[in-house]
Parts: C-alpha cells; sequence; structure tokens
C-alpha cells in the first residue's frame, strides 16, 4: 500500500496508473525503499536518478540511430489531451 505522497505523484504523471505505479515501486524497491514508508526527500532522490537514466538511455538511443516507428501529427492527438503549448 503506498502512501498519499507516493500517490499524488503518480496520479500527477498523467501516465497510465497501472504503468507508472508498477515501474515506480520497483525503482523504489532496487534503491531498498518502499512505496508505503517513502519519504518526499527519498521520492526526490530516488526519482532524480531514475529521470537522469531514462534520458540518457535515450539519448543514447538517439545517438545511436534510434529510428521513429510513426510520426503522429499534432491534429490527429485526441481531443481529452490537457496539454497546453507555450506560443
Amino acid at each position: 500500500m503506498a502512501n498519499e505522497l507516493f500517490k499524488k505523484v503518480i496520479e500527477s504523471t498523467g501516465l497510465p496508473l497501472d504503468l507508472i505505479d508498477k515501474e515506480l515501486c520497483q525503482v523504489l524497491e532496487k534503491n531498498g525503499l518502499s512505496p508505503s514508508e517513502v519519504s518526499i526527500e527519498e521520492l526526490r532522490t530516488v526519482l532524480s536518478g531514475y529521470l537522469r537514466q531514462v534520458i540518457s538511455s535515450a539519448k543514447d538511443k538517439y545517438e545511436n540511430g534510434a529510428t521513429v516507428e510513426m510520426e503522429i501529427e499534432a491534429d490527429e492527438l485526441g481531443e481529452d489531451d490537457d496539454v497546453e503549448l507555450d506560443q
């Protein structure tokens, strides 16, 4: 059972809850932490490391010639997307 802080972070990502919950639980557990007892400082530390790893991996894939399987144009995005772009 996750604490309220962890639940709030998961909900705030905007990602599918079941997927992000599983992923972040695994990240915490790899660092010896429990979602039910994690503090804000522990969460910040673990997630900043995780994000650095994800960004580094994406950068490496891009630099090594990763290909885009399918491009999506902005007008093809769903109407229920709440993202606002700065103009």
